[in-house]
C-alpha cells in the first residue's frame, strides 16, 4: 500500500540531462516545456527502466530524488519519487 505516497515522475522527452532546456520547445506559464513533458507512474513505467534499456540512474543530492537519462545522450530526462525520496 502507498497511500499518500508519491510514486510518480516526470518525462521530459526533449530534455538530454539534469538542467537541461527544451530544445525548440516554448515554455509555458508553468515553468514545463509544453507538451513534451510526460505524467509516467514509477511501477508499470519508471521501474523497468532504472539502469536498463538504455538509461541510468542517477541521484540528485540538491533535492533528494533519483533521474534517469539516457547513456547514449539522446534526449529523455525522467524525474521522479520512489521510496527512499519520500
Amino acid at each position: 500500500m502507498n497511500r499518500g505516497t508519491p510514486f510518480y515522475g516526470y518525462d521530459y522527452t526533449n530534455v538530454t540531462g539534469l538542467f537541461g532546456a527544451c530544445p525548440n520547445a516554448p515554455s509555458t506559464p508553468d515553468g514545463f516545456c509544453d507538451d513534451t513533458v510526460l505524467t509516467v507512474n514509477y511501477g508499470p513505467n519508471i521501474k523497468q527502466l532504472i539502469n536498463q534499456q538504455g538509461w541510468e540512474r542517477h541521484y540528485d543530492a540538491a533535492s533528494l530524488v533519483p533521474y534517469l537519462v539516457r547513456r547514449d545522450g539522446s534526449p529523455g530526462f525522467i524525474t521522479y519519487d520512489d521510496a527512499f525520496s519520500t
